[in-house]
């Protein structure tokens, strides 16, 4: 059996290179045919229409990437030019690129062209360093390979044909034939390019010069295509006309006798005459004897195109044409200057021109397209799944090496799978590269994709493209494409872990707010039930005062309590969003913490614990700050400090300053309790709004959860820190250091000078449209016998305001939140009054809106006061006091 195998091998083997062999003998056969044809050829038209066919045919044979012709067709022959070209598909053209190369750019090429040297490369690599010039060139293409030959016509250097990474196995054979090729290219571009009629016009008046008026029938029988001829002799700057036309007709030179015979002259009053100035600015330039005289010293012919005033028979391109007499005579420079209209030809090549650009625009655009998805694909390979093949458009050089150009999918791509891919997706590559199943996974799709991370752990995205269905809408040819990912995969896959940990962050954030919930439902209904509960008691004990005065005790102290949960839940609002603003006024750090400690004393001995203050060192007490926000932090971390200690327990406090510059002063502050301190586990989540430490006794330590988030939010606002050190059923040390700008003056004070003085019969219009807030306010100011006007709304105010006599009024208190005008509208009315009293009567503002932006907003209204609901009435009559005594 083996044997078997072995022969079958062989056989197989004998068939492809015997197919190989046949495929190479057809192109060989293609490419002698289209020599003949080109030896044929009548004009130059026939040949180039065959060029394109016989590259690409020399391209198939050599199987190589690119097949090119560079011509010499400067005037000083001083730069080549890539004329025609053939690519592989798959291969960018670079004719584009290629049309103007100085021979500077190659000149070891150059050097060996001219000597007749072919030019061998089979390693790019390897003339870095003797042709570097030519190497930068190459490299750009991506030419790995090249073989070159010069072109010659009659000895004389004309360009050279070249193949890019062609197959050099035996460069011999391909070297023969670039050279019969292009020998018989470049010979009969040559022969094709001469101007055939003028060298018999030429040949027919060299052999009969002095008979040449007489045989002007036989030129012009053979020069019907051209309007004129001239015979000039430039060295003696002399005209004579043989067939008459552009520069002799009567229109022309009536009047111009004298100029009959001069060369110099007829050029020139038709340049000024007729021709169109842009369509040859260089005629005179080129046409002044003396310069054509140097250009014919090395060039037989002169032609030269320009646009003309239409003459009588429509005619407005023409084109000039030189031919220098061979008379033996080295100096003597007789002439055949000859006129042609070319319209057609301009009119053709203007069409060529334009079918040219729009094709070029088009390969131009499909070549940045091809270039641009080259940049975004690692990989892209064109499969036949008919017959299981794969062509490489284009990859990176790993994968290049293990594929090569072409070649089996299933042979060629499973051995790259097994190379490259990371073992855990061994399995679904191997899968999603089946051929066999390709064509049906892709029948109701037009792609297909897959994920994988390389051995390298690289993540790519690999993808099949439908490129071509037969009649049956079966898919027969797809295209492969593979990209880099890595970036994106990362991204996603550290977005997916960050959405795992926001998940988890917020069910627990959410556990927390269900949990405080739970405790402010209890918080809440606790003081609620206590309220109605005194309320209750008495009403069925009227006249018992002593019961009624604890009643209205417990009411208050039970509302304080409800008021702190509601501050302490606006405050916490205010931190999350970003809207809190914090105060820039003077303070005395002295008295804020000796109002603090006094009511953290006060809560202390309540709860029978021991208070105790430290002296500290304090050298700036005069500050600029936001007092209330300090206070509050103080407040939060002291009461927090009695709640969560003991019967006999202890709270010791202590400011000292640890540092100051010319504007700043720095402060410690440290809050030590004998408490019940805190498990390692509640540590680490204790400035987490919500957050309380599991207690059987609820009762004991209620509250919101929200006091340390609040002050440590607060704190950082301000520039401090706070933070702790608790042992679990010893006690909890904090620590608060924060820095304060030094005033440079004295905190104002309101004088105390007031407080004695009486507010009996003050005039206050108070506005208010909740009735019960009405009737406590009223009450409380009739107290004080203050006389009150009373005004349901903003609208009803300002009325009752522009309806009294000026100064009637002392006071406004003035609720925000009321129906058809609020508050501040309504301030802002009567400050615009045209009365004396409208600029300068106090307007106190009444509302439960106590944040610092309500109070800036009051400001702006033009109020004097802000004060917050619950009112604390002796503080209302104060600024009465203060404000009527002062005006």
């Amino acid at each position: 059996m083996e044997k078997f195998k072995a022969n079958d091998n062989k056989n197989e083997e004998h068939e492809i290179n015997y197919r190989q062999f046949n495929k190479k003998l057809e192109l060989l056969n293609q490419i002698l045919s289209l020599i003949s044809d080109i030896n044929q050829a009548s004009d130059e038209k026939e040949v180039k229409d065959c060029i394109p066919a016989l590259l690409q045919y020399i391209g198939e044979y050599t199987d190589a990437d690119r097949v090119y012709i560079f011509e010499l067709i400067s005037e000083k022959q001083d730069y080549y030019s890539n004329t025609f070209e053939w690519c592989r598909e798959g291969i960018i053209p670079q004719i584009d690129n290629l049309i103007h190369i100085p021979i500077a750019s190659v000149p070891v090429w150059h050097e060996k062209f001219f000597c007749g040297e072919t030019i061998i490369i089979h390693d790019l690599e390897k003339i870095r360093e003797t042709m570097p010039s030519e190497y930068d060139i190459l490299k750009v293409q991506d030419i790995h390979s090249l073989l070159a030959l010069p072109l010659f016509a009659n000895t004389q250097l004309s360009g050279f044909i070249g193949l890019d990474n062609p197959g050099l196995v035996n460069p011999g054979v391909s070297i023969s034939l670039l050279s019969n090729v292009g020998g018989h290219l470049a010979s009969t571009l040559n022969n094709l390019r001469m101007f055939r009629m003028l060298e018999e016009k030429q040949k027919t008046l060299e052999s009969n010069l002095e008979e040449l008026q007489k045989e002007k029938h036989i030129l012009e029988a053979l020069c019907v295509d051209y309007t004129s001829f001239y015979l000039c002799d430039l060295a003696n700057d002399t005209l004579e006309t043989i067939k008459p036309g552009i520069l002799s007709n009567g229109t022309e030179v009536d009047g111009m006798t004298e100029l009959k015979f001069s060369y110099t002259s007829r050029i020139r009053y038709y340049y000024e005459n007729y021709v169109i100035r842009e369509s040859a600015p260089d005629f005179l330039q080129k046409l002044e004897r003396h310069a054509l005289i140097e250009y014919l010293r090395n060039h037989k012919r002169f032609v030269h195109r320009y646009q003309s005033v239409k003459n009588h028979a429509g005619h407005e391109y023409f084109e000039l044409q030189v031919i220098r007499l061979e008379t033996g005579n080295r100096d003597d420079y007789k002439i055949i200057m000859g006129f042609r209209y070319i319209d057609d030809i301009v009119q053709e090549d203007m069409k060529k021109k334009k079918q040219m650009e729009a094709t070029m625009a088009d390969l131009k655009l499909n070549n940045e397209i091809i270039s641009a998805i080259s940049k975004m694909y690692w990989i892209i390979y064109r499969m036949d799944l008919i017959h299981d093949t794969y062509e490489e458009i284009s990859s990176k050089e790993s994968m290049h090496r293990l594929t090569g150009r072409r070649g089996k999918i299933s042979v060629q791509f499973t051995n790259a799978r097994e190379k490259l891919i990371a073992p855990e997706f061994q399995e679904r590559m191997r899968e999603f590269l089946d051929v066999s199943t390709l064509a049906e996974r892709l029948k109701n799709r037009e792609e297909v994709s897959t994920e994988y991370r390389a051995i390298t752990g690289v993540w790519h995205q690999a993808r099949f493209i439908v490129k071509l269905r037969n009649e049956a809408g079966e898919v027969t040819n797809v295209l492969y494409v593979t990209r880099d990912i890595n970036d994106q995969k990362i991204s996603e896959l550290e977005s997916r872990e960050e959405l795992r940990r926001t998940a988890q962050e917020a069910e627990k954030a959410n556990l927390a707010k269900t949990d405080f919930l739970r405790r402010m439902s209890h918080d809440v209904r606790t003081p609620i039930n206590g309220i109605q509960g005194c309320v209750d008691i008495a009403d069925r004990y009227p006249d018992d005062l002593k019961l009624q005065q604890e009643a209205r005790t417990k009411i208050r102290t039970a509302s304080g309590y409800l008021l702190n949960l509601v501050n302490d839940v606006l405050d916490m609002n205010k931190l999350e969003s970003g809207n809190i603003e914090l105060e820039r006024k003077h303070f005395n750090l002295l008295e804020v913490l000796h109002n603090t400690n006094e009511i953290t004393r006060m809560q202390a001995n309540e709860a029978g614990v021991n208070y105790y203050v430290e002296d500290g060192e304090i050298i700036h007490t005069q500050l600029i700050g936001s007092p209330v926000h300090f206070q509050q932090i103080l407040m939060n971390i002291g009461s927090n400090a009695v709640k969560y200690n003991h019967d006999g327990g202890s709270v010791t406090v202590s400011c000292r300053e640890v540092s100051y510059t010319d504007t700043t002063a720095g402060y410690e502050l440290t809050c030590t309790d004998t408490g019940i301190g805190m498990s390692e586990e509640f540590q680490k989540k204790a400035f987490e709004p919500f957050a309380q430490e599991e207690q059987s006794a609820r009762t004991k330590y209620a509250g919101t959860g929200l006091g340390l988030a609040i002050a440590k939010k607060l704190i950082e606002l301000q520039g401090g820190t706070l933070f702790f050190e608790s042992i679990q059923g010893k006690g909890t040390k904090f620590i608060l250091r924060i820095p304060f700008e030094i005033s440079a003056e004295e905190q104002e004070k309101k004088s105390h000078m007031y407080q004695n003085c009486s507010v009996e019969g003050v005039q206050v219009l108070l506005v208010e449209d909740n009735e019960l807030n009405m009737e406590i306010a009223e009450f409380l100011l009739k107290e004080e016998k203050v006389k009150v006007t009373k005004a349901r709304n903003g609208r009803e105010a300002v009325e009752i305001f522009e309806n009294s006599a000026s100064g009637y009024f002392d006071v406004i208190l003035m609720d925000l939140m009321m129906p058809q005008m609020g508050g501040l509208e309504a301030a802002r009315r009567i400050r615009r009054m045209d009365r004396k009293d409208a600029k300068s009567i106090p307007i106190f503002a009444m509302t439960a809106n106590a944040f610092l932006d309500d109070i800036a907003q009051s400001k702006a209204a033009g109020m004097n006061e802000h004060f917050s609901k619950p009112l604390q009435m002796e503080n209302v009559i104060d600024a009465i006091r203060f404000y009527c005594t002062a005006r």
